[in-house]
């Protein structure tokens, strides 16, 4: 897939290299948001959504994971087709969604609900934390998306770290390398390699 011209923009990352990356803008031509929103909706992207979902039960099979992971899947599908075309993460879709996982988690799983809970708080303050030493260094939607993730992935430390560290590494002027990543996230053990 390529963009336009116009949905993208030419951000100089020093000695004169230049990235490109999306428009904060929506393009000409893209549908207005509805009114009082900061972002719209495409239909287009409930295939995404569906074929993310899918994917998702083909992995897993139809069983108690496999239904959270579609469900998650689609969700995040949406989100970032969002994020990528308005650069925001609505509360309209996060909050209900990490109330739906946590809701499945102790319906489905009423032994892992202090574990899922945990998860949850624990991966948003961690993200939290480097905005409270600078302001705006990571946004409040990410907060409330580690707090989705959390919810979902639980104490699975491979996955948690991956995400978190990935996170991690966005925030603007920090040079965390990948080992103190996983240290950082879980408290986990560095290896040689990396993450384990």
């Amino acid at each position: 897939m390529s963009l336009d011209h116009d949905e993208v923009r030419r951000v100089e990352i020093g000695g004169g290299v230049y990235v490109r990356v999306p428009a904060t803008e929506p393009a000409q031509g893209a549908p207005e948001p509805a009114a009082g929103s900061s972002w719209g909706f495409r239909p287009s992207w409930l295939v995404l959504a569906g074929g993310a979902a899918l994917l998702g039960l083909l992995r897993l099979g139809v069983t108690r994971d496999g239904i959270l992971a579609a469900g998650v899947l689609a969700v995040l599908a949406v989100l970032s087709a969002i994020d990528i075309r308005w650069r925001v993460l609505p509360n309209k879709i996060v909050l209900p969604a990490t109330a739906a996982t946590l809701a499945y988690q102790l319906a489905f799983s009423p032994d892992r609900a202090p574990e899922c809970v945990i998860a949850a708080v624990g991966a948003a303050v961690l993200l939290l934390l480097p905005s409270l030493v600078q302001r705006g260094a990571i946004g409040m939607g990410d907060v409330k998306l580690a707090a989705l993730l959390g919810a979902t992935l639980r104490r699975q430390p491979l996955q948690l770290r991956l995400v978190l560290s990935a996170t991690l590494r966005k925030i603007e002027g920090q040079q965390i390398d990948q080992g103190a990543a996983s240290v950082i996230s879980l408290g986990g053990k560095k290896k040689k390699g990396g993450i384990r």
